[in-house]
């Protein structure tokens, strides 16, 4: 029997980067396995896990001089209304399950998704459910899985911008799993518009990857508007159109921050048991959120976010994935954990301004970054507009246009185009003066011989 080929490197830090969310997202659970046993049962991805392990334990030690935030457990268990969600969904999902020829696309962390035609239509659909083996028997990991699919829906069907991508329904399957029926969105990664930039591709300038950027800075602006954080984004959830249509995705981890507000207290900690009458956000999904949860990926993960500090999760929680964002768009490369400094080496030779924007975003207090994703979008384009200023980065202000120099050469070929349609434009005025100028001569030479004409007849 021939073995499996090795998955190649990349590959293996993909899978093990969602392996060791997962991990981090669900590790109190009962049923979770400690770091040790993370690593025997995936031994194609050991060298990977074993490195996001020591860098977990490096960045735990680099807070540690802040205030933990871990709240006593409630004495009681949360009560789930789980069962009830899904039987009220059950009610109005269609009786025989509409879509045929489902094809498995991928997945995250908590959920997988299948490539489907709507019958009718005939319109590219994306499935999305959670990760289950048996539906009929669900471990606790697996039903904070299907809580987490059905708090995403409840996200998206409050979200409204042309960068996030529309929920059109939420069904429950022939399992009896609650699946999210989505536009289906063609195109490429984040990560690979990056990689393609940074190897030269003429179509992925500095310019228009800072575009790109700019652009899923307006539609987290849009999404903190409507009180959700996404406290995931990375390139992987971050896809860019054959038309250069930008797409933010999967917000499996998103954040409801109104009800994330209203569940602390003044300190941070989590409320006390609520009483079983009460019906105020007393839920699995509302659990999941509260304060001693790691959730996220490690590379574009804020401070606040690996000390599970819940009364820190805000708008700038997302800033710093940005500044994250930003940093891998102008290196090609994952970005180093805090503190900044780590990074400076090799952000060495990128424009100072842009350079400054990620490190104010990437400030290890929120206190300290942009205040909002739609200043971190200005930023960001006073840069692409060449403004000399740059006011208010928080770091060294450069002339913007001297930096965009360099970025601008790849653009040569567009220029050159333009440089000859000038110059055929002169040309063409020039013919155009020579025309006129000979039309007044010829005028003027008329006029002569008109005057002599009457002159001679005036003498008669």
């Amino acid at each position: 029997m021939t073995p499996a080929p090795e998955p190649q490197a990349d590959d293996r830090a993909e899978r093990a980067e969602n392996v060791f969310a997962e991990w981090l997202a669900f590790r109190d659970a009962p049923d979770a396995p400690d770091g040790a046993t993370l690593v025997r049962e995936h031994p194609a991805l050991a060298s990977e896990l074993l490195m996001l392990l020591e860098e977990h334990d490096a960045l735990q030690q680099a807070v540690d001089a802040a205030p933990e935030v871990r709240p006593p457990k409630p004495d009681r268990p949360a009560v789930v209304r789980l069962e009830d969600d899904l039987a009220a969904l059950a009610e109005t999902s269609p009786r025989r399950w509409p879509y045929a020829d489902e094809q498995p696309v991928g997945g995250g962390s908590f959920g997988r998704i299948s490539e489907a035609r709507e019958p009718l239509l005939g319109r590219r659909l994306a499935l999305k459910r959670p990760k289950v083996a048996r539906p009929a028997a669900l471990t606790e990991l697996e039903r904070q899985r299907v809580v987490r699919v059905l708090e995403e829906a409840r996200l998206l069907a409050r979200l409204d911008h042309p960068a996030i991508v529309p929920l059109h329904s939420v069904s429950v399957d022939e399992d009896g799993l609650p699946c999210l029926v989505m536009r289906f969105v063609e195109g490429l990664d984040f990560g690979e518009v990056i990689r393609r930039g940074v190897e030269g591709d003429p179509r992925w300038t500095l310019r228009r990857r800072v575009v790109v950027l700019r652009r899923v800075c307006e539609a987290m602006a849009s999404a903190h508007a409507a009180q959700v954080v996404h406290r995931d984004l990375k390139p992987d959830n971050v896809r860019v159109g054959p038309h250069g249509e930008v797409h933010v995705m999967d917000w499996g981890l998103g954040l409801d921050l109104t009800r994330s507000r209203r569940n602390r207290r003044d300190d941070g900690h989590a409320p006390p048991p609520l009483p079983p009458d009460t019906e105020e956000d007393d839920t699995l999904a509302a659990r999941i959120t509260q304060a001693g949860t790691l959730v996220g990926t490690p590379a574009y993960m804020a401070p606040e976010q690996w000390r599970a500090d819940l009364r820190a999760f805000d708008e700038r929680t997302d800033v710093y994935a940005l500044g994250a964002l930003l940093v891998h768009l102008l290196t090609g490369e994952t970005p180093e954990p805090p503190p900044f400094e780590r990074l400076v080496e090799r952000l060495e030779g990128s424009p100072r301004a842009l350079v400054a924007v990620a490190e104010r975003a990437m400030a290890a207090d929120p206190a300290d970054r942009f205040p909002s994703a739609a200043e971190t979008g200005d930023a960001l384009q006073r840069w692409l507009d060449g403004d000399a200023t740059l006011a208010d980065t928080g770091g060294e202000a450069r002339d913007a246009r001297t930096e965009t120099r360099g970025a601008r050469r790849s653009d040569a070929p567009a220029r050159g185009d333009g440089r000859r349609l000038v110059g055929l434009l002169v040309v063409l005025l020039v013919l155009l003066g020579i025309v006129v100028a000979a039309a007044l001569v010829q005028n003027a030479a008329l006029r002569d011989e008109l005057a002599e004409v009457r002159a001679s007849v005036s003498g008669r």
